[in-house]
């Protein structure tokens, strides 16, 4: 006997809620029993480089805080494509504001490949003093400690890299908060489960922390220079040698003040087809995790039913609550807790960009447009 839609509906709805429930479990274990991990008198020099392409909010901030370490030995690489690029002016305030600290500011044309930001880590890789090297997306935020947190692991051979999870924090009008609570809400579910049952495959730009033998063992940045997807691609390389990837506790944040309209859609956009790409069997799997929006369409099509609306105003309940859990606990943004009324909103509208994942094979990244092509490859066209 085939099930009723309506029927199939709550059950889907049901399985998601059964599922947040269980991630919640999750994280709480994950951040229980990783604080500790690894010998924290492990604390070899480490070269740090951030590639860099325009400017992005709080960036001066974020530059400083890498600069100003609590950490034995330390070197800092900033790499801007172009001579002529907005960050630069800000890079040299950060250089003069930080006389003590080991700081590098390299101007490179280079490519190896089509994904600039590949490029621009090749070129401060090769400027790199020491064996233990930190790549960071240049929009995230750390603490003092940030070192002395995620490196530690490594002195375990058989951790291949170390990666960390970007919340994004401090939004100042909807389209940021919007990508805000979507992100906050929904990355503990994506990846502790993954982590926690030996299943993380990836590395994530917001830090990707390894040897420099276990880089070059994998063929460099130019086995990835034509990835939409670099942390991702690294990641696969080191499991596929077989290590293991360790996602750190560490929070980090990703500044995202402000956004337009436009920004939000291409922003997602671009997330949902480099996931699709990156990852397909996993991103088609996601329709059975959009209980939010099941609960919505019930409500819809029994709209006589107030059991119905309250079927949809407990599961939308239930997110929020959820969330503000999270952010209380682990991720501390004053920005999720004022907007929490978006996080029903965001889960109503993550089906649709869902689907147009699947619409095309274009994307934009600062400024310039590509087109995926097979194996999560990418090709520039505009």
């Amino acid at each position: 006997m085939t099930p009723s839609p309506e029927l199939l509906i709550v059950g889907l709805t049901v399985f998601n809620l059964l599922y947040l429930f269980f991630v919640l479990a999750l994280t709480d274990y994950f951040f229980s029993r990783s604080q500790h991990f690894g010998d924290p008198s492990f604390a070899p020099p480490v070269s740090m480089i951030i590639p860099v392409k325009g400017k992005d909010d709080g960036m001066f901030e974020n530059f400083v805080a890498l600069c100003r370490q609590d950490y034995p030995c330390t070197q800092v690489i900033f790499v801007v494509g172009e001579p002529h690029d907005p960050a630069i002016p800000v890079l040299d305030q950060v250089i003069k504001d930080c006389p003590s600290s080991d700081i590098l500011l390299v101007i490179s044309s280079q490519k190896i490949g089509t994904n600039e930001k590949v490029s621009n880590l090749e070129a401060g890789y090769q400027r790199a003093r020491y064996d233990h090297l930190v790549f960071i997306d240049s929009d995230i935020r750390v603490g003092q400690d940030y070192l002395r947190k995620i490196i530690p692991p490594l002195a375990d051979h058989r951790i291949g890299l170390i990666t960390c999870l970007p919340f994004y924090r401090d939004s100042r009008n909807v389209p940021a908060a919007l990508e805000t609570v979507g992100v906050n809400s929904n990355i503990l579910s994506m990846y502790i489960p993954m982590f926690l049952l030996g299943r993380m495959n990836y590395g994530t730009g917001a830090t990707l922390a390894i040897r420099r033998s276990m880089l070059e063992a994998l063929g460099g940045f130019n086995k990835v220079a034509d990835a939409v997807a670099d942390d991702a691609a690294i990641g696969q390389l080191v499991r596929k040698r077989g290590f293991t990837i360790y996602l750190s506790p560490y929070i980090l944040h990703t500044i995202h003040h402000e956004d337009s309209w436009g920004g939000y859609f291409y922003h997602t956009l671009r997330w949902s087809r480099t996931i699709r790409s990156v990852a397909p069997v996993a991103y088609t799997s996601f329709v059975f995790f959009f209980g939010t929006f099941y609960s919505f369409l019930y409500w819809i099509l029994n709209l006589k039913n107030i059991w119905a609306f309250l079927f949809f105003i407990f599961v939308s309940f239930t997110r929020i609550v959820m969330t503000a859990y999270y952010n209380d606990s682990y991720i501390k943004d004053p920005s999720t807790q004022q907007y929490l009324w978006l996080v029903p909103v965001r889960a109503l509208l993550i089906p649709l960009e869902w689907l147009l994942g699947f619409a095309g094979l274009t994307i934009r990244w600062r400024g310039s447009r590509y087109r995926i092509l097979s194996g999560a490859r990418i090709q520039r066209i505009a």
